[in-house]
């Protein structure tokens, strides 16, 4: 996917771009898991102890794609790049000034 965003200033001479990439990443998450314990009953046959289940979480991981997006400027047609400022072809850099700056 690619976004195009453009500069609202006037006179602008570069169009901002949103790039989209994927990064992938590690995440933790609560996992599920039947723990078994024993408490004090009247069975005799077992002891006097019962078997019981509960539910509890552990920790876990997984990995995962995550979409990030980073700005990209490109200068428009007609303008060509020169010291991180877009210029025209027949324009010096000592007369840019603060006019051309991104």
């Amino acid at each position: 996917m690619k976004l195009e965003l453009w500069s609202l200033s006037e006179g602008a001479d570069d169009v901002q771009t949103a790039v989209s990439y994927s990064v992938t990443v590690q995440e933790s998450y609560p996992h599920p898991f039947d723990q078994i314990y024993y408490t004090s009953c009247t069975d005799i046959l077992n002891w006097f102890k019962c078997t019981r289940h509960r539910i509890s979480y552990r920790t876990a991981y997984r990995h995962g794609e995550k979409t990030m997006y980073r700005r990209k400027s490109q200068c428009c047609p007609g303008f060509y790049e020169s010291r991180e400022m877009c210029v025209r072809p027949k324009q010096r850099m000592d007369e840019v000034g603060e006019g051309g700056k991104r």
